[in-house]
């Protein structure tokens, strides 16, 4: 077949002239001549690589023509990576520049200088460094082909990669209430000011087809990328850098995709609901790709490398066993292995370890200065109950936001508030509404009277606002808490600051619920901010009842219907002193159920959790150090420090830093092993498990650890497999089958390489045919017994016959071959059959 790239090269030089001659005009508009010089660039591509990697176009990237495939995708990535949308997690640049694409060009030539400075100042660097070993690729690439093409396909990998990122937060994009300030939407598309999903239909295909197509490219990448590396010739002496060196390149292929996933995560759509997670599917895909192509690699060099000969090399055999073995061999390591890395400490907010503003840390030391036995619970509080219960504990929960476990933390709970416990529950619009209602739940359960119980606790959506006492020269959104009842925990305590809290539903009718309030905030000048306007209104500003509620009581009549009417409008949240503190005491010296003891529990409710972070602890012109240490002096109920452990429930905070994090997974030395922990103490206290666990510890030990009188069988058996795969082993990689077959099992084209390899052996049938005009299977089968005898049993001729029949339905195209299995049991046969005859 002629050489097209010889023609298309020349061709594409004069589309390129073109466009550039209709761009000089002056008056020519950049949708007419872009598009020209896009298609003259596109041509000049196709037709450069084509020419360069000469006349069969089917060896392209193939082993059979390593110099070849290696020129041809040098220039390739040459195109790659200068059309590479470079999107990084930080991804804020993109609203920044003036092209809506953040190709390595368009960086460097906008004109905002700050933008590259802050974003991409190392876009200079990577480009110039990428053009020098790019053209040394070149130069070398008929002197170190293999290694030339594993790089070249990596970064057009890559930039299919980037593409993938970039096509998920287009997506995104897409879906954003405001656009105004996305230079792709107010600019080239004109459709910022579009919000619904009908409207958006052109930049939804657009979005679409650039994932779409990008994965289908990527695909083949990929592979691309394992035809590479099994070109690619292991040393024995090599094989762990050739191994570590197949997974740094696929990790660092797939990197984009993983940044597109992170972005996906991290945002969401007012216009459509949960349309981030569409991007994240289609990621997936690719990620999941990659890791298959990655072990396909590893079992292609593993392979390889016992096929050297190397006795003492077993190659790499990664079975299910072996996995299992890993895993475990992690877990069992994790906690001394992961401190290492982090320190122990994490930027989760509320956290006594992290260091930073929004963290605890200081809470922690002063708690710990005062003699108190501080811990923290990294998976189901539930293990608190493996604590001494002959010490008093501390519950406390600061700013939850991930649900509490019923299957758990209830039954814990049940028995907790039965004995020396109290909990300090500080919300921050998160999910301490669930834990108070199981805590009334199990308080209710263990005291028998609701009215030691813990109350039920509603918490408005919205900002506390309080015109009247702030934080100076901040704003109202920092309300400063100066009313304080006479309760000892507020003793001395003047000012307290809070930051974007709410407050208790109910106001000064707080203690109909059963809470004591002790610190509140100005009288008619603080409010919930419902609909962030910062200023109050009835009609909006409103706790709103369930309608089937309201329904219930408005059918009732009488002073019920009246109730009902007013919970219908919505309790107003403004007018009155809005409850921030409150306190409850479930039981002092109680007896229990037993009537063998007493027990003291006590519950401290905030409606902020800020007012014990770093920051505001460190203001000296505020006391909430001091009243935070004073709710644990009370809640320790009289007992010493040193018979009180405070417990920290860091096991329900999400993360909200990208550092060592993944949207709301979090991926600390602690968190990792306390999810670990969790799930072990789940399966282990279960009872249903607990009858499973001794079977299945049973079995376990009978597979992986053989009785003595199979051990013969064993080796004999595992002999025998040896010898079988060797012999497979130096089918698939010995030269004649390296050079002349390995391009058809490749592209799974198992009979072509079969009727190729038969053709020696047709030579021998047709010697033993002769002149015989007939030629069929019965013939062949009467003329080898002829020559044979009864040398050969039954069972090898049908062996023999067994095969010719298969290989003439194979020749003849009644039949095929599909499953490379079959193709290597197939040339085994040949083999055994042409020493046969």
């Amino acid at each position: 077949m002629a050489n097209y790239g010889k023609i298309v090269t020349p061709i594409s030089v004069l589309v390129i002239a073109v466009g550039g001659g209709l761009a000089g005009a002056g008056d020519i508009e950049p949708y007419i001549f872009g598009p020209v010089l896009g298609v003259g660039i596109l041509l000049f591509f196709i037709g450069l690589s084509r020419w360069v990697q000469g006349k069969d176009r089917k060896i392209m990237g193939q082993i059979v023509r390593p110099k070849a495939a290696a020129r041809s995708s040098t220039v390739w990535a040459l195109l790659f990576f200068n059309l590479t949308p470079f999107v990084l997690i930080n991804n804020e640049g993109l609203y920044n520049f003036e092209f809506p694409i953040p190709f390595p060009i368009s960086i460097l030539l906008d004109e905002s200088q700050t933008s590259i400075d802050r974003y991409y100042p190392w876009m200079l660097a990577v480009f110039i460094t990428f053009h020098v070993i790019w053209l040394a690729c070149l130069l070398l690439s008929g002197k170190f082909p293999k290694m030339i093409n594993i790089l070249t396909n990596l970064v057009i990998t890559l930039s299919l990669s980037f593409w993938m990122a970039f096509g998920s937060q287009f997506l995104l994009w897409t879906f954003f209430e405001q656009k105004i300030n996305l230079p792709i939407f107010s600019e080239l598309l004109q459709y910022h000011n579009v919000a619904s999903i009908t409207d958006l239909l052109v930049p939804l295909v657009i979005s679409a087809g650039i994932i779409i197509v990008a994965l289908i490219f990527l695909l083949r990448a990929l592979r691309n990328l394992q035809i590479s590396f099994a070109n690619l010739t292991v040393k024995g002496s090599k094989r762990i850098i050739s191994l570590v060196f197949l997974i740094v390149v696929y990790l660092l292929a797939i990197a984009p995709l993983g940044i597109g996933i992170y972005i996906s995560l991290q945002n969401y759509s007012l216009i459509a609901s949960y349309v981030n997670y569409i991007g994240v599917v289609f990621l997936a895909i690719g990620i999941f790709r990659a890791a298959t192509t990655l072990l396909n690699s590893a079992k292609e060099m593993s392979k390889q490398i016992e096929a050297e000969g190397d006795k003492s090399v077993k190659g790499i055999s990664f079975g299910i066993k072996s996995a299992i073995f890993v895993l475990i061999f992690f877990l069992a390591w994790a906690p001394i292995v992961l401190p290492l890395v982090d320190q122990g400490e994490n930027s989760k907010s509320y956290s006594i370890y992290n260091p930073d503003w929004n963290g605890w840390s200081n809470f922690r030391l002063e708690l710990e200065d005062a003699k108190y036995e501080v811990r923290s619970v990294q998976s189901s509080i539930s293990t608190i109950a493996q604590l001494n219960s002959s010490k008093h504990i501390i519950l406390v929960v600061g700013g939850p936001n991930l649900f509490y476990n019923p299957a758990s933390e209830i039954p814990f709970l049940l028995t907790a508030f039965n004995t020396n416990f109290s909990m300090m529950v500080c919300d921050d619009h998160g999910t301490a509404g669930s834990l108070l209602t199981a805590s009334f739940i199990a308080s209710l359960g263990a005291t028998g009277d609701i009215g030691a119980a813990t109350p039920l606790t509603f918490f408005p959506n919205g900002i506390l606002i309080d015109n009247e006492s702030y934080w100076e020269n901040v704003n109202p959104e920092f309300p400063v808490i100066q009313d304080f009842s006479g309760h000892e925990i507020s003793s001395g305590v003047s000012k307290v600051v809070l930051g974007h809290a709410t407050a208790f539903l109910g106001g000064e009718f707080l203690s109909g619920f059963g809470w004591e309030y002790i610190g509140q905030t100005s009288g008619h000048y603080s409010f919930i901010d419902v609909d962030g306007d910062k200023k109050y209104d009835q009609a909006k500003d409103v706790y709103p009842f369930p309608s089937a509620i309201s329904g219930i009581l408005g059918d009732q009549g009488g002073a019920m219907g009246l109730m009902g009417e007013i919970v219908d409008q919505g309790i107003p949240l403004g007018g009155y002193a809005q409850t921030v503190f409150s306190v409850k005491e479930i039981a002092l010296n109680a007896p229990t159920r037993d009537q063998n003891g007493t027990f003291s529990s006590r519950m401290f409710c905030a409606t902020d959790a800020t007012w014990l972070n770093n920051e505001l602890t460190s203001v000296m012109a505020f006391d909430n150090m001091k009243m935070g240490k004073q709710v644990v002096d009370w809640l320790a109920c009289g007992r010493s420090p040193e018979d009180t452990i405070v417990i920290f429930d860091e096991a329900h905070i999400a993360p909200d830093s990208p550092t060592w994090n993944l949207r709301r997974t979090e991926l600390s030395s602690a968190a990792s092993f306390g999810a670990v922990q969790g799930y072990l103490n789940w399966m282990s206290t279960n009872p249903i498990l607990g009858i499973v666990y001794p079977l299945f510890a049973l079995q376990t030990f009978r597979t992986w650890i053989p009785k003595e009188g199979n051990k013969k069988k064993m080796q004999l058996k595992d002999l025998e497999a040896y010898e079988r795969d060797k012999a497979r082993l130096k089918f698939r990689t010995s030269s004649f089958f390296a050079q002349k077959i390995n391009w058809y099992r490749q592209h799974k084209k198992y009979r072509q390489a079969l009727l190729q390899l038969f053709r020696r052996l047709e030579r021998k049938v047709n010697r033993i045919l002769g002149d015989s005009g007939d030629r069929t299977l019965f013939t062949l089968m009467k003329f080898i017994q002829q020559e044979h005898g009864t040398y050969y049993s039954k069972d090898i001729y049908a062996r023999i016959e067994k095969f010719f029949e298969k290989m003439f339905r194979l020749k003849s195209g009644k039949d095929t071959i599909k499953e490379e299995g079959e193709f290597e049991y197939l040339f085994l046969e040949m083999a055994w059959v042409s020493d046969k005859i």
